[in-house]
């Protein structure tokens, strides 16, 4: 036998073995890439559900806040309004004329629904509703300070003092 005829070994060509290294690198990159993206995108929904929950609980925050400040300032105009009817109250020589008209100028406002003086036993003496003229409100004569929370607002009652003797009482409810 010739040298010319030696016996190669069966094997594969390196350039086929290259060919397909080269697959199997591209197909373990591509299922990283995939399981990396599944990640990503878990984590992505965690967040984004985390901050809902936050946006909500700052609303609620905020919406809580605002409501506090609108029950504070509906009870200082309640407040300052008894210093306002005093007076008027203890002088009451148009037979409450002034009185009625303080209380329809202001529940003329858009946000001031309702304005009620009564005096010390609860029997009205002015009022910015006339369905509310001929009644009584007991209540009003022994209650201290009332805040109850209406569906669009704040209804509060005080008492109307005068030299540290209650002559009366007010109550107003404010829309917002």
């Amino acid at each position: 036998m010739s040298e010319s005829t030696e016996s190669k070994s069966p094997g594969m060509d390196p350039r086929v073995l290259g060919v397909w290294a080269a697959i199997a690198i591209v197909i373990f990159a591509l299922l990283w890439l995939m399981f990396s993206f599944r990640a990503l995108s878990g984590e992505l929904a965690q967040q984004k559900d985390a901050h809902a929950v936050a946006l909500k609980a700052e609303q609620e925050a905020a919406a809580a806040a605002l409501d506090a400040d609108r029950r504070a300032g509906t009870a200082r105009l309640a407040e300052g309004m008894g210093t306002v009817f005093a007076p008027l109250i203890l002088n009451n020589p148009d037979g409450g004329a002034t009185l009625k008209l303080v209380c329809e100028s202001l529940a003329s406002s858009r946000t001031v629904e309702l304005v009620i003086v009564t005096d010390t036993d609860g029997k009205v003496l002015a009022t910015s509703n006339a369905s509310f003229a001929d009644r009584s409100f007991p209540e009003m004569s022994s209650q201290g300070t009332a805040e109850v929370k209406e569906d669009d607002g704040w209804l509060v009652t005080r008492p109307v003092t005068f030299n540290n003797n209650r002559i009366g009482a007010i109550r107003i409810k404010v829309k917002y």
